[in-house]
């Protein structure tokens, strides 16, 4: 059949394959090729080991051929494409024809003509096809040929029935001799059916043993198959199993770590908890007491405070500088209206002159006696404050040639105080 009519064969089929061109490519890739020149194509439904059978599907019958020891035999084959092609790899039988046998356990070719080999085995739709199917083929048949001639028996002959001569001389009677060749004929036929008996029995256990060693190879192989599938299965459940318990290791970790630092801090809490009571006690009292000086203010008849009475130094260096300080402010303000006075013509420059030479040095005094005072101040500091019992302090004014020079007793409070 030609490389077109497989188009044809296809199309009839229907939707038996999921990828038709893939089928139509690798057909007629094998039916263009040396291999494929002794096979047609055509449909015929497919057998399953079962019992069952499959609807129509493209099937390639013919010879392959084979070199053993150097001549040329055609094997003839039966090549289905079942429906899951090229998912699933092709079934092949062998199909012995006139005197030819199957070959009992042989390596490729079971007791029904079924052949298995690595090829068909290790079958991947993208690495493998018909072509390289019948080629392979061609070779383990060439290397261990499944088929043989029956050998040709000789007919067997009857055995010529013996006579026996009377002990008298007279020849024996027609029914002893009739009776011998009965007895002959009959132990004949009891040979044969002995001899087809032994024959069918040593094929029936060909057959047992051809099929045990199958069911073995099978087993075998699905053993295999299966051992590779639940080692890949174990050890993708291990690590996917490891990587869950170093996550939750890890989350444990931190989950230890944020225990420790909350007990810490609730420790801590439970520590400070004490204090804050204490000062929330002390908030509230002295709550309660600006809550009753409010009100005992808000009670009281409005008086206008005295300014005086608003800054209370709370010692004696500070009430010295507070008037200092107050005494610079004023002598700054007198030189500022006594320029403005000059400057408007409604002071003499030489009376300006006498006054502002007055409160320059004034305030040169002042401001020379605050900075003793400061002085003083930071050295009590340093030297962790006034002694007991000394209630006095001798501020130097210093030897600057002015007026009113001289030690100046400045008495000092018990205690410290600050300015308000």
């Amino acid at each position: 059949m030609s490389v077109a009519n497989v188009s044809n064969l296809l199309h009839r089929l229907g939707g038996v394959y999921r990828d038709p061109s893939r089928v139509n490519r690798d057909a007629s890739n094998l039916l263009r090729s040396s291999a494929g020149t002794h096979l047609k194509a055509s449909t015929a439904p497919l057998v399953q080991n079962d019992g069952s059978s499959t609807p129509s599907v493209l099937l390639f019958s013919g010879t392959v051929a084979m070199i053993f020891r150097g001549n040329t035999y055609n094997t003839p084959v039966d090549i289905y494409l079942p429906p899951g092609y090229p998912v699933r790899p092709p079934v092949c039988f062998v199909r012995p024809v006139g005197d030819m046998v199957i070959k009992e356990r042989h390596r490729n070719v079971a007791t029904d003509g079924m052949v298995y080999c690595p090829y068909l085995h290790e079958w991947r739709p993208h690495n493998h096809d018909l072509k390289g199917l019948v080629a392979t083929l061609s070779q383990i048949f060439g290397e261990n040929p499944p088929l043989y001639a029956k050998p040709r028996t000789a007919p067997t002959r009857p055995e010529p029935p013996r006579t026996t001569t009377a002990v008298n001389g007279h020849p024996p009677s027609y029914d002893a001799i009739a009776a011998r060749q009965q007895q002959a004929e009959a132990a004949r036929i009891e040979q044969q059916q002995r001899a087809a008996a032994a024959e069918e029995e040593a094929r029936i256990a060909a057959a047992k043993a051809a099929s045990i060693e199958e069911q073995d190879r099978l087993t075998s192989e699905t053993r295999i198959m299966l051992t590779s599938k639940l080692q890949h299965s174990l050890n993708t459940y291990f690590r996917e199993a490891r990587t869950i318990v170093s996550s939750d290791m890890k989350d444990q970790s931190k989950l230890e770590r944020g225990t420790r630092a909350v007990e810490s801090q609730r420790s801590a809490l439970q520590n400070l908890k004490p204090h804050l009571m204490s000062l929330h006690e002390t908030l509230d009292e002295r709550t309660k007491e600006l809550q009753s000086l409010v009100d005992h203010l808000s009670s009281s008849p409005a008086e206008e405070a005295n300014v005086d009475d608003l800054v209370v130094p709370g010692d004696v260096h500070s009430a010295q500088m507070l008037q200092l300080s107050a005494e610079n402010a004023g002598i700054n303000d007198c030189l500022f209206f006594l320029d403005k006075k000059l400057a408007k013509g409604e002071l003499p420059l030489d009376i300006h002159l006498k006054r502002v030479r007055k409160l320059a040095k004034k305030q040169f005094l002042v401001r020379a006696h605050l900075m003793k005072i400061g002085q003083v101040r930071a050295s009590n500091g340093a030297n962790g404050g006034t002694s007991p019992g000394n209630n006095t302090r001798n501020v130097e004014s210093g030897n600057s040639g002015f007026s009113g020079g001289g030690n100046v007793q400045v008495p000092l409070p018990s205690h410290q105080g600050h300015i308000w």
